[in-house]
């Protein structure tokens, strides 16, 4: 067996990837007990196989299977008592990159940290950040700056949402502008920079559902919010979210889900959020929209008059938003096809529309006069 003439060689070896048999198909042929003896006793550790193969043993009825291990690709490693460091990070390389074996990895990874003072396992430990697949990226960009066009997007949005883990909104078709914002934070936003639910409430999901995506600086303000509370790294505090005492420029995503409509100050408002943002940052902002204009005199909720926006008036707030350096991000389509939201209460059938926007021009960053 060539492994008994290779002493030399496998004492500078990190990691054998060798093919060994459990049945010998050739007079004399080493089997995989004959390769795991020479590679321990030349300080080597069985990891796992790679590639089995199974047959079927031979029987009376000639029967198929796959029942007997035939041959594998043994995959040893150097055991750590005489690793090099340079060893160390080839075994951690080809655990986790090649092999899928990250506990391996982190373990190698921890050994060259134990003596130089590094930090490597802890970065290699940490999970990356989880991003929306290419085809959800594609889904949540058509909807974006938009009407909700049916019931059947609503349903994907909760569908995807159930996919990918996160809390589904209990009104249902909430579900859609909650996912869209949260895949807007997940793609733009890196997972310790702050993020602010703006008009937040204790059955939201979207910070929790931020909060499962691994982010771990996220707000809410209400100014129905009588005391600050803090759970599971999620801040909710009073605020007002046409003039806060937050600081200037602390966040990198901002969302407004189903607040507007409620009698906001809409030019205080844009200020407002240009002023949290930091420059570069998000705004995504949702409402109860229909093109048209619905008759909602004399009724009221929540402190203020029902209202349902229209085409023209998401127009102009688009056209305030610019003058604070708020830039829409891609073009807009407020085309409506089908009133898939209902508010029992009032009787009223409608949609929603959103807007998600970049701060782009810093010297705007100034709060409207009082």
């Amino acid at each position: 067996m060539a492994l008994h003439g290779a002493t030399a060689v496998l004492s500078r070896t990190a990691v054998v990837h060798a093919e060994t048999a459990f049945t010998a198909f050739r007079e004399g042929q080493p089997l995989f007990a004959d390769v795991d003896i020479c590679l321990r006793a030349n300080g080597f550790g069985l990891m796992r196989f790679h590639a089995p193969a199974m047959r079927a043993v031979v029987t009376p009825s000639a029967s198929k299977g796959a029942d007997r291990l035939m041959w594998a690709d043994g995959v040893f490693f150097a055991d750590e008592a005489g690793v090099t460091d340079r060893m160390l990070l080839a075994q951690a390389t080809l655990a986790g990159g090649i092999y899928g074996m990250h506990t391996v990895a982190e373990r190698a990874l921890s050994l060259y940290d134990a003596r130089h003072g590094t930090t490597l396992a802890s970065a290699y430990a940490k999970p990356p950040a989880w991003m929306p697949e290419p085809a959800i990226q594609r889904w949540a960009a058509g909807q974006t700056n938009a009407a909700l066009r049916g019931a059947s997007e609503i349903e994907q949005a909760a569908g995807m949402m159930d996919a990918i883990g996160l809390p589904p909104h209990p009104d249902r078709p909430k579900c859609w502008d909650s996912f869209l914002a949260t895949m807007h934070a997940a793609v733009t936003t890196a997972r310790d920079t702050p993020v602010l639910d703006a008009g937040a409430e204790r059955y939201s999901t979207f910070l929790p559902g931020l909060r499962r995506l691994g982010f771990t600086d996220l707000t809410g303000i209400n100014t129905a919010f009588t005391a600050e509370t803090a759970a599971d790294g999620i801040r909710l505090r009073p605020g007002d979210i046409t003039g806060s005492d937050l600081p200037d420029a602390r966040f990198g995503f901002i969302a407004c889900l189903s607040v507007i409509e409620h009698g906001v100050d809409l030019t205080a408002f844009l200020h407002e959020q240009a002023r949290l943002l930091r420059p570069g940052g998000h705004l995504f902002v949702s409402c109860d929209y229909w093109e048209t204009p619905i008759d909602t005199s004399g009724l009221s909720a929540y402190g203020a008059p029902v209202h349902i926006f229209t085409r023209p008036e998401l127009e102009a707030i688009i056209a305030v938003a610019d003058t604070v350096g708020l830039q829409l991000v891609g073009a807009s389509d407020f085309t409506c096809a089908e009133r898939a939201v209902s508010w029992q209460r009032f009787r009223l059938r409608y949609t929603f529309a959103n807007m998600l926007w970049q701060l782009r021009d810093t010297d705007r960053l100034r709060r409207i006069p009082s």
